[in-house]
């Protein structure tokens, strides 16, 4: 295939990469999205390829030795012009492909050559695909200086034994690996007792690389003169774009920048942050692609026009890529990689980077390597789960109990894994990475406990309640199980708290749960509980149409703050999602509609009677999905005027005593074309009085199910509500008012409360730059410094 790509680029052609291991599909997909007019191939794999409407020429039935060996003269072709196109995974399922130019391949090598001083005797081998781009830096790294270059088989990719003997019999002096593939290779050497004396340079790409992916190679060869490389790269920016050289027991980290290029961390604002803290990285400079084939929208997306002021930082270009990694600047201009962007989650309400996770368990000295997921339970709440293998063979029970007991100690509650699933060797794709689909499914800690039966009714109604929660079988649940380990969070420790109420007619805490958290001992908890006041049930209430109903607190302290300030949009709840395809307005605005039937909350207006506030449920109400049409504009204008709109109605408030509390928008920013669907944002916008962070979750999850029933015309399976938010008011004041029920433990905390705030000034005492205002204006920057390290973990 080298000979191909060669005659192709001589010829002034780009090539398109087209690996035969990849699914027929993904193969048609790129042929047509790349308008391929002719593929070459080989006799071993051209039958294979089966390609739709797209001639084929193997390679090996063509008479070379009868063409001209002298080079076609192209005297338009420059270095700007392109030399490949590499698809790469995209968001929305189809591959998206990267247009690079010869100039970039050309200046990576120059820039890089002074690091590694490349000539005629190195030996390089294609370890990888020629589709993953790190094949580029592998062959032309060998061609340009004209070094040897080897081109191993499947088998001796996939085989340690048979690449080891394929480099020491080439004397193999410069290897790239990703640190996965390194990792076995490196235990093969060492297992087989062999060695690669010849090699001069490993250089790492592809994912993160971390100590335990070296450890070996520094016990057993680090007197070879190998350098270790660590290189961040992407393929939207030529393949490498930083260089560090790892020595040994030493951080690892990926560097600088190499000397044409830039790197800038930047917060969402597009503001660069503060050394030292988390940004995405923005790479400017040399090597830029020219965009992704086909995909205007998203080139512009990605490859964005450079904010700074281009007089002032003319190294940075005019565009910026964004790369969607986080990473942070140390106090010697090093990166420290921390991540991509998108393994940011949430769960629970806590934002949780993967990757810290990974490193922290990773750390360990019990911990070979690790690899952290979050996965949907039962119940579509995340979870996170750990993949470890452990450092010995052995991980036994005890290793796992020893193990959830350090990261106990290493982890905040909301960041420990809800399941540790153990491998003995991590599954690799073809391109060298760690292969997550290939991972073996948690089974939630079933199988880390052994089953003890409930011994009482007591257990054997928390047993009934657990499973029930937990979405288990009877028998699944051990009385010695701990609830968070079997995938139990904040959110079920309130429904287990009501279903202890209900069913054992007890009353727990939050901070019983978090002591006793085997259903063993909650039965204990249970039989000590006396002359304990067990709160009522709350229930639907029966009520009159068009009765004016009291708050709950919540609701009566946001009303009051409204009438205090007048209508301002500080509890505005503002959230957009992008929508890629077509959006059916007229099942949407059915959707948002049933939403407002089905919750009555959301229909609900706050009046003033005898100076106090009460609440009127209307009958019903009718919501209109408003559209607003940017299609027309440039894409430039189209993110300025889709902030603008955004902006504006999450600053416009809501009416309280007149309007919804929810209202919408759909802004259409391109219709769908041959290349790519129809894009658009939905956003929504309710008032807190009527929801609130949680709630968004699940009227997001009832939307959907509303808009695919309308779309197909069907009823939505959602259940009934037993309860509306005015029957939790109502059963809120009667509680807090019954001198046997919640007022006691209500004067109490109110106590307390006055207690502790006797000595709480008025306003706070900090220093400040400019006069008070005399009413609260809602003007305000974000300011960001740096504290001391003594002071901020004084402070912790």
């Amino acid at each position: 295939m080298i000979v191909g790509i060669l005659a192709i680029l001589k010829a002034g052609g780009a090539y398109v990469p087209l690996d035969p291991n990849y699914p027929q599909e993904r193969l048609d997909f790129i042929c047509q999205d790349a308008g391929v007019a002719l593929v070459l191939s080989e006799d071993q794999v051209a039958d294979a390829l089966a390609l739709q409407d797209t001639p084929i020429i193997d390679l090996n039935q063509l008479a070379l030795m009868g063409y001209s060996t002298d080079n076609v003269q192209l005297a338009t072709h420059t270095s700007d012009n392109l030399a490949y196109v590499i698809y790469t995974s995209g968001s929305t399922g189809k591959p998206k492909g990267v247009l690079q130019t010869h100039r970039n391949v050309g200046r990576l090598f120059d820039v890089t050559q002074p690091d590694f001083n490349f000539n005629e005797d190195d030996c390089w081998c294609v370890f990888h695909s020629f589709a993953f781009d790190f094949s580029v830096w592998e062959i032309w790294g060998a061609l340009l200086f004209g070094g040897k270059l080897l081109m191993p088989s499947l088998d001796e990719v996939k085989d340690s034994q048979l690449f080891v003997a394929l480099c020491q019999r080439n004397a193999l002096t410069i290897l790239n690996q990703t640190p996965s593939a390194f990792k076995q290779l490196t235990e093969y050497l060492v297992t087989a007792q062999q060695t690669l004396p010849s090699l001069r340079s490993i250089v790492f790409g592809g994912e993160g690389l971390t100590p335990s992916h070296v450890s070996q190679w520094w016990t057993h060869f680090a007197q070879q003169p190998t350098e270790l490389i660590n290189m961040y790269g992407i393929t939207e920016t030529t393949v490498h774009v930083t260089y560090k050289r790892i020595e040994p027991n030493a951080p690892i980290n990926i560097g600088r920048p190499l000397r044409d290029q830039h790197i800038v961390l930047l917060d969402d604002a597009l503001k660069l942050v503060p050394d030292g803290c988390a940004g995405e990285i923005y790479v400017g400079g040399a090597g830029l692609a020219l965009g992704y084939l086909n995909r205007e929208a998203l080139s512009a997306e990605r490859f964005i026009d450079n904010p700074f002021d281009i007089q002032r930082y003319p190294w940075l270009g005019e565009r910026l890529y964004r790369a969607g990694d986080l990473a942070r600047y140390d106090e010697n201009g090093e990166l420290h990689y921390l991540g991509r962007q998108d393994d940011q989650v949430k769960i629970r309400g806590h934002r949780i980077e993967l990757g810290e996770v990974e490193n922290r368990i990773a750390e360990l000295a019990m911990v070979d390597s690790a690899l952290v997921q979050a996965m949907p339970l039962a119940d579509d709440t995340l979870q996170l789960v750990a993949y470890v293998k452990g450092a010995e063979a052995s991980t036994d029970d005890t290793w796992l109990s020893q193990l959830k007991a350090a990261l106990g100690e290493q982890l905040p509650a909301y960041m420990l894994p809800g399941a540790i699933v153990t491998v003995t060797q991590w599954p690799l794709t073809a391109n060298g990475k760690v292969d997550r689909r290939a991972l073996p499914a948690p089974d939630a800690g079933l199988g880390e406990q052994t089953y003890v039966a409930p011994r009482n009714d007591t257990e054997y109604t928390l047993v009934g309640i657990w499973a029930e929660l937990l979405k288990l079988e009877h028998g699944q649940v051990s009385v010695e199980a701990n609830f968070f380990e079997l995938g139990g969070h904040s959110l079920l420790l309130m429904k287990l708290l009501a279903g202890i109420r209900t069913q054992l007619e007890c009353e727990l805490s939050v901070k019983d749960i978090f002591a006793a958290t085997t259903i063993a001992q909650q039965a204990e908890r249970v039989a000590q509980q006396t002359d304990v006041v067990v709160q009522p049930p709350i229930v639907a209430q029966p009520r009159e149409d068009n009765a004016h109903l009291s708050l709950s607190f919540a609701q009566q302290r946001l009303w009051f703050i409204d009438k205090l300030n007048g209508s301002s949009a500080e509890y505005n709840m503002p959230v957009a999602f992008d929508v890629d395809g077509v959006l059916d307005l007229d099942a949407a605005q059915a959707a948002l509609n049933s939403l407002v039937a089905r919750h009555e909350a959301l229909r609900t207006v706050y009046l003033e009677q005898d100076a106090e506030p009460v609440q009127l449920i209307r009958s019903h109400g009718e919501l209109t999905l408003t559209l607003q049409d940017l299609s027309e504009l440039s894409e430039h204008a189209k993110t300025d005027r889709l902030n603008q709109l955004l902006s504006e109605d999450a600053l416009t408030p809501f009416k309280l005593d007149s309007d919804l509390m929810l209202r919408a928008q759909y802004v259409l920013l391109n219709y769908a074309d041959h290349n790519q669907p129809q894009r658009g944002v939905l956003a929504f916008n309710m008032h807190h009085i009527a929801s609130d962070g949680w709630s968004v979750e699940l009227l997001s999850n009832e939307f959907m199910a509303l808009y695919e029933a309308a779309v197909s015309g069907t009823e939505a399976a959602l259940p009934p509500l037993a309860i509306q938010y005015a029957d939790y008011a109502i059963w809120q004041r009667d509680w807090l008012n019954n001198a046997q029920g919640g007022a006691k433990a209500l004067e109490t905390q109110l106590n307390y409360w006055r207690e502790t705030l006797s000595d709480a000034p008025a306003v706070h005492g900090l220093q400040l730059d400019k006069p008070r205002p005399e009413e609260k204006a809602f003007s305000a920057k974000g300011f960001t410094s740096l504290l001391p390290g003594t002071l901020s973990q004084g402070l912790k």
